[in-house]
């Protein structure tokens, strides 16, 4: 089945709509809690996020705007924000950012033979990954176990090994 072509415009309206959903979870979220102050903040950051994703900036505030976003989604599930709309707003915008770099990336190169195959793999890899991240942080945030130091830090020490490794893996098969 052949694979539809994407534009430069294409790339980045995915892009939009991965702030407009990181924005609207965040703001759906933290008004789910009445954190009113907190959501009309959380609204004015999406705004400015789009904003700036829209104007020549864009390459310098890509990293801030994440941060952001991981400090709404994050402080909101500290303050009591639902934890679906807490790992939706982490999860839409790692995606814009990595969209956003992605579509960088591409502008460096210039003229890329199979474009669009290329853009469906990396598309495809994302998802997954997202996906695997969502479910594992649902699990993370519904289960409660108790372990002591010693396993904590021998858990941490395995996750972050892992983590590595499928980082590096990953990078090797993108090259």
């Amino acid at each position: 089945m052949p694979q539809p072509t994407f534009r430069a415009s294409q790339l980045q309206r995915m892009v939009y709509a991965a702030i407009a959903v990181a924005g609207i979870s965040a703001v759906v979220g933290l008004g789910l809690r009445e954190f009113w102050i907190e959501m009309v903040l959380s609204l004015a950051f999406t705004t400015l996020a789009l904003a700036v994703a829209t104007t020549g900036w864009r390459t310098r505030f890509a990293g801030p705007t994440f941060a952001g976003f991981a400090l709404v989604g994050g402080g909101g599930l500290l303050q009591g924000m639902p934890a679906l709309f807490g790992l939706l707003t982490l999860a839409a915008a790692l995606i814009a950012w990595d969209l956003h770099h992605y579509g960088e990336r591409l502008a460096q190169v210039g003229r890329i033979e199979e474009e669009s195959s290329l853009l469906w793999a990396h598309l495809r890899l994302l998802f997954g990954t997202v996906g695997v991240g969502l479910v594992l942080g649902g699990m993370g945030l519904l289960m409660r176990v108790d372990y002591g130091v010693g396993a904590i830090l021998i858990l941490g020490f395995v996750l972050a090994l892992g983590l590595t490794q499928a980082v590096s893996y990953l990078r090797k098969q993108s090259d």
